[in-house]
């Protein structure tokens, strides 16, 4: 298995820094470099990046990647983050067993957003007068960071179009109006933009019109709502924002059966439901928690209530509210007395549940309560509790002990959920065996780690061994391949390599039985593999200058096996006997 030689939270910001900066022009002279076999070559890097040499034509040029100080890629070419960067670090993720193509198809699809949000911006600002920065103050929240740059892009100009045009009856809502009022001003202002569309529409246009309205409804209650007072303010888009998500469930259920899965609908869902808790953050932090509890306690126990009712609906929303429940929770877990009795009522939802989706949403939050508590236990005791239990369930635990470098909780979840963790192998080996790797070297004293990677063999093979080689324990490697009995074609090429890098006598064994092996098969196939074997072993013996060592055992063993006529046939063709 192979493994990348930089930590997963570097990686990850690598990709970031790329699809923010990189050119479409970039993209396609990196990916010619990448794929030109011989381009790239690692060498000696900075203590905490790497550093690799890009062929180009006659020249080359030293890119560095992950370094701490300056730029996360930098190129000596001169211009910063560039196409033998961009071909070093696909590399990169090829050796780090990600898809170089699909980061490709990303980064593609990052660039054209960028386009066209540079172009809405430019259709706007030709569009609208320049508004006085006098209108809105610097500490408030301005309306561009509510629309996250992934997904801006999306925003149909049309649904724009039809929002600006609609004019309430009604006057904006006052400060001092109950959360009703807001909400009915919603309903009257917003509620006739989605309708179920004609037969004659453009029925692909359903995702993007669905994310546009969502944001524009954020960005236009944001915009007119500037000079409220910042908690209050805050508490106002939280109702906006729940309106939204309301209107776009309601909107789902009246399409025709499966509209939403042919023509999209269901992946834009998908992906604004990604984007959310984020994106709560930035809302909730125009709100002082305990501003809100003490003075607009209502107004904030009215939004608990619409996001308590539809987390947990009997049949689940089309959209996971899920994440917008704990990003909210995360806030108020320590505010007044919210958390016991918001406890209190999932608690009593359980007790009626009949429907296992309902069950493990309710489980999943009360041990969420028990995890932001410290009460590792309780926690997983409610969330194994659920027989139906998925990666789903668990795994944002994980990452949040991951992003804490809570290092011991985590070793504690992992022993935890060995069972269920064993029952998704994929997503072992691309997400909880890299950040092993890193919690191990964190703490290399622990021996719970070794422990339990021991545990998950044969899943933890690979990054078992790449931890032994790395910790100089290479003998046990070949101790464990020997056991094992697998044939060498079944051993990842990168393990032979480390292992003939690390010692050249350690591979020795693993060839010496996978020639016998073949050997006792009798027959003419096997027999040439045999040879083949044992031509490569010849090399190895005279690298280390024991030629008389091998000519003792290559004479032996064809004694050994004289009466087999077709194996000493093989092996003079091979020129190992005369």
């Amino acid at each position: 298995m192979a493994m990348s030689p930089i930590p997963t939270k570097v990686l990850q910001n690598l990709m970031n820094a790329i699809k923010l900066n990189i050119t479409e022009e970039q993209l396609e002279k990196g990916y010619g470099l990448f794929r030109q076999s011989d381009s790239v070559e690692w060498m000696q890097g900075p203590d905490d990046g790497l550093a690799a040499t890009c062929k180009e034509g006659g020249g080359s040029f030293q890119v560095q990647l992950g370094s701490s100080s300056g730029n996360p890629i930098s190129c000596d070419c001169g211009e910063g983050l560039c196409r033998h960067g961009l071909a070093v670090f696909l590399q990169l993720l090829r050796v780090a067993g990600r898809n170089p193509e699909m980061f490709l198809m990303e980064c593609g699809t990052a660039v054209r957003q960028r386009a066209r949000r540079e172009a809405l911006r430019e259709t706007a600002a030709s569009d609208q007068p320049t508004e006085s920065p006098s209108l809105r103050p610097a500490s408030q929240l301005s309306v561009e960071p509510l629309v996250p740059e992934s997904l801006e892009g999306h925003q149909s100009r049309e649904a724009r179009r039809k929002l600006a045009k609609r004019k309430p009856t009604t006057a904006f809502p006052e400060p001092d109006d109950s959360a009703a009022d807001w909400r009915d001003y919603f309903r009257e202002r917003f509620g006739k933009v989605l309708v179920t569309p004609r037969p004659s529409s453009n029925l692909y246009s359903l995702g993007p019109e669905v994310t546009s309205f969502y944001y524009s409804v954020l960005e236009g209650m944001a915009d007119e709502s500037a000079a409220w007072p910042p908690t209050l303010r805050g508490l106002f888009v939280l109702h906006a924002q729940l309106y939204a998500m309301e209107a776009i469930d309601g909107y789902f259920n009246r399409l025709p059966f499966s509209f939403g899965h042919y023509y999209g609908l269901e992946k834009s869902v998908r992906e604004l439901a990604q984007s959310l808790p984020e994106h709560m953050e930035e809302i909730l932090s125009l709100v002082n928690m305990n501003e809100a509890y003490s003075i607009y306690s209502s107004i904030l126990e009215e939004a608990l209530s619409v996001l308590q009712q539809n987390t947990f609906k009997l049949i689940a929303s089309h959209q996971d509210w899920s994440g917008l429940y704990q990003a909210i929770w995360s806030r108020l877990f320590s505010v007044g007395d919210l958390m016991a009795r918001e406890r209190a009522k999932l608690n009593s939802l359980l007790k009626l549940a009949d429907n296992k989706s309902l069950e493990s949403r309710l489980r999943s939050s009360l041990a969420f309560f028990d995890f932001l508590g410290g009460d590792d236990e309780a926690a997983l005791a409610q969330l194994t509790a659920d027989s139906s239990l998925t990666k789903k369930g668990y795994s944002p635990f994980l990452r949040e002990l991951y992003r804490l470098e809570a290092w011991s909780r985590l070793l504690y979840w992992l022993q935890a959920l060995t069972f269920h963790l064993k029952r998704e192998p994929y997503f072992l080996e691309q997400n909880i065996f890299p950040l092993w790797l890193e919690a191990a070297e964190a703490q290399p004293d622990e021996p719970g780690w070794l422990l339990w990677i021991k545990q998950m063999l044969p899943l933890s093979r690979g990054v078992y061994i790449t931890y032994l080689i790395d910790n100089g324990d290479a003998r046990k490697v070949t101790h464990m391949l020997l056991t094992e009995g697998y044939p060498i074609y079944y051993i990842d090429r990168e393990i032979l390599k480390l292992l003939e890098k690390t010692d050249l006598r350690l591979v020795l064994p693993l060839y010496h039985q996978d020639a016998e092996r073949y050997i006792l098969e009798k027959n003419r196939q096997s027999y040439k593999q045999a040879v083949r074997l044992l031509k490569k072993l010849a090399g190895f013996y005279k690298k280390l200058k024991e030629q008389d060592r091998w000519q003792a055992y290559i004479v032996q063993l064809a004694e050994r096996h004289s009466r087999l006529r077709a194996f000493q046939e093989e092996l003079r063709k091979g020129k190992l006997i005369v």
